[in-house]
């Protein structure tokens, strides 16, 4: 029988932060960290720069379609293959809550890039809501607000959280912590 699996893109599939701090970098000439597990808080980036700063660099993040695009991939090729192969046996979403124009089809276009055929990109904020209304049998996720959504709103969900520093906090709510995207789908296609 056919999971649904939700799949978290930003901090688990997507290096976000590596564009981000590539912004900072040209703009501020302030070095930021450029991966997920060198960040120590999740607002470490904005507090490092002050809210001004950030309100720019955000602005350029959602205006600039290039951006989500050129982000480089937190999985290797061989955790695509098998998310490409979990993709084929069982329902996948990736649900992500990016704000810049055309984000929706720019993360499609990015997920076939890496080898994901004919992805259901999904963009929202209530992750718990959809984790309900699609019956998920499986999340990974990086947030710990968006893991306390689907705990609340989701409990049969199995939680996976994708383990950085700033996210340490969510070891207890999640049902499993992982640090690569492997160890994910080895799970869901043992199931």
């Amino acid at each position: 029988m056919a999971k649904s699996v939700i799949m978290d893109i930003d901090g688990v599939l997507c290096n976000y932060n590596f564009g981000i701090s590539a912004i900072v970098r040209e703009l501020y000439e302030i070095e930021l960290p450029d991966h997920p597990r060198d960040i120590p808080s999740w607002y470490h980036c904005s507090e490092t720069i002050g809210k001004e700063r950030w309100s720019v660099v955000w602005d350029i993040v959602t205006r600039n379609s290039n951006f989500l695009m050129s982000l480089p991939p937190l999985a290797t090729p061989g955790e695509f293959a098998a998310i490409q192969a979990m993709h084929d046996v069982n329902d996948v979403y990736f649900v992500t809550n990016r704000s810049a124009f055309g984000s929706k089809a720019i993360t499609h276009d990015w997920l076939v890039a890496h080898g994901i055929t004919n992805p259901t990109v999904i963009l929202s904020a209530e992750k718990g809501m959809i984790a309900k209304g699609l019956g998920a049998h499986f999340v990974i996720e990086d947030s710990t607000e968006n893991i306390r959504d689907i705990r609340l709103r989701s409990p049969q969900t199995q939680i996976y959280l994708m383990l950085y520093p700033y996210n340490t906090d969510a070891i207890t709510i999640a049902d499993k912590w992982v640090t690569s995207i492997g160890e994910f789908t080895a799970d869901v296609l043992a199931s």
